[in-house]
């Protein structure tokens, strides 16, 4: 909101600031009162001698007013505060050029792609390896796909069907703007491949309903208005219209979204692959498990427990919970959490559209129903075991399912009839963003820091790349934070602004802690 105001008065041209007050809080708890960007536009704005005053004595709040043409100083602060910004705009410092124009340079990359076109190696085939695989391949590059199972979408992608839907909060922060995009992208890909929408021929191809009673999110009944999305892509729905649509009696209200899909992650795998020109590039291994990757001067090479392969110009790192393995490192700040889904034959009608609320009810496709009458089976979930890796049911966990559907259908146990279960893990950080980008490689041997629980922090390795930790939002993430970090690595534009890329940086906890630890060293005076 700020920048667009901003761009409204510099439209403006008779209108000038004299003084310029920045209380957006700190760069670190709101960034995107803090960009260079709306520092140039600020500039732009500014006149000679115009004022400038922060609360505020981060370091990248003056490096950005110097860079508008500020001259900066720092004052005694108010109160507890030690020092405070001040600041006098010199409009002849100016060379005429706009600051605005600036943005572009910000939030995009310019660089040359790469023009040799070598190997590159991709560890991981579930649905995020494949479309990284998958969208390398079709920009010229030999891709090699390595995979420990034997056959792709075997974990966590292996699941019959998911949802695909933007998680929103009432405040439109990094993870709602991520959803939003990513959403808006993944509608896109299935108009581009004709990715089939599960349940199209025989329930409605679209739509889920959000019970608010049951979320533990941040989302409720004045979400969409606070977040200025049309009812044509979210609907309020009161206590009468949720019962109606779900032909039962449910105790509460809920949001319809009506753009929301349920997806075969399979299927989706296998369109981008086919729908790719170039799949004599992509070659897969599997059953082949990495033990480590070395690093050389100009090349990667990965090593498993009865083979080697040389001459890879970057690794992708797309496998999940085995990310623990190859840089043990993240282990600190990601979790591996197991879940396990249930298909039930239901003895009732099956509701119009999939329902989210605590766990989710998806009605199954016509191929895997198991009853005589195939339009009552349902998949049901998830359970949640945090730092668990195994893919053992139990049923232990189906008894929970069953209650999630009782709860979810307003149903007794008695309708419901057990017919398979499966589990699987997934990766998570600490912030609940998935990671992805480059990142600096660390063996295991290096990791002592580890042991006291410090993160450590160097240079980033050139061509290691992470694209993981999706949590349970991986339909809807992959297929945009894939397209990303290709784009990352080849030097294209960027299809995410930069409070984005910053919020997803793949070592944005280590940063966070070896900045936490420099401020431990700095010495208070009193």
């Amino acid at each position: 909101e700020a920048e667009s105001v901003l761009d409204e008065l510099v439209q403006n041209k008779n209108c000038r600031l004299d003084a310029i007050y920045l209380d957006g809080f700190s760069p670190r708890k709101n960034p995107a009162l803090w960009t260079h960007s709306l520092f140039g536009q600020l500039a732009n704005l500014s006149q000679q001698n115009t004022s400038a005053a922060s609360f505020s004595a981060s370091s990248e709040v003056k490096r950005n007013l110097v860079s508008a043409n500020f001259k900066v100083s720092k004052k005694p602060g108010f109160g507890k505060k030690r020092e405070m910004i001040t600041a006098i705009f010199d409009s002849e410092k100016n060379t005429g050029s706009d600051h605005t124009s600036k943005k572009m340079e910000q939030k995009f990359s310019f660089s040359i792609p790469h023009q040799s076109k070598d190997k590159v190696l991709v560890i991981g085939a579930g649905l995020a390896g494949i479309l990284t695989a998958s969208k390398l391949s079709s920009r010229g590059f030999k891709v090699d796909v390595m995979e420990a199972n034997a056959a792709p979408c075997e974990e966590a992608s292996g699941n019959a069907v998911g949802l695909a839907y933007p998680k929103l909060s009432n405040v439109y922060d990094s993870s709602c703007s991520l959803h939003c995009c990513a959403f808006d992208y993944l509608t896109n890909e299935i108009k581009r491949l004709d990715i089939p929408v599960w349940g199209k021929n025989h329930l409605a191809a679209k739509g889920l309903i959000y019970l608010l009673q049951q979320n533990k999110t941040r989302m409720h009944a004045g979400t969409p208005q606070n977040l200025n999305i049309p009812e044509e892509h979210i609907r309020y729905l009161n206590q009468q219209q949720t019962s109606k649509i779900l032909a039962t009696d449910i105790p509460g209200d809920s949001l319809l979204f009506t753009r929301a899909m349920a997806l075969s992650p399979k299927l989706m795998a296998n369109h981008y692959l086919s729908a790719s020109c170039h799949n004599s590039n992509i070659k897969f291994y599997f059953n082949t498990f990495v033990e480590k990757l070395i690093q050389h001067q100009h090349h990667w090479q990965a090593v498993s427990q009865s083979s080697k392969w040389d001459n890879y110009q970057a690794v992708f790192l797309c496998c999940g919970h085995q990310l623990h393995h190859l840089l043990p490192q993240y282990s600190i700040y990601t979790d591996q959490v197991k879940g396990q889904i249930d298909r039930l034959d239901y003895q009732q009608q099956l509701p119009e559209y999939p329902i989210c609320g605590n766990g989710y009810a998806i009605p199954c496709d016509p191929a895997e129903h198991s009853m005589v009458n195939e339009n009552c089976s349902l998949w049901v979930g998830a359970s949640f075991h945090r730092n668990t890796a195994d893919q053992i049911t139990t049923t232990t966990d189906t008894s929970k399912n069953i209650a999630r559907a009782c709860q979810l259908l307003n149903a007794s146990e008695k309708e419901f009839q057990w017919t398979g279960s499966r589990a699987s893990t997934r990766l998570t950080s600490s912030d609940r963003l998935p990671l992805v980008g480059q990142v600096h490689y660390q063996p295991t041997k290096q990791i002592a820091f580890l042991q006291d629980n410090k993160m450590q922090t160097s240079e980033n390795t050139p061509g290691l790349f992470i694209n993981t930790a999706f949590g349970s939002h991986g339909l809807t993430l992959i297929p945009l934070l894939s397209e990303y970090v290709v784009r990352l690595f080849n030097s294209e534009l960027m299809p995410i602004n930069r409070l984005l890329m910053n919020a997803l940086d793949a070592e944005r906890f280590a940063k966070r802690a070896e900045k936490h630890s420099r401020r431990q060293l700095v010495p208070v005076l009193k």
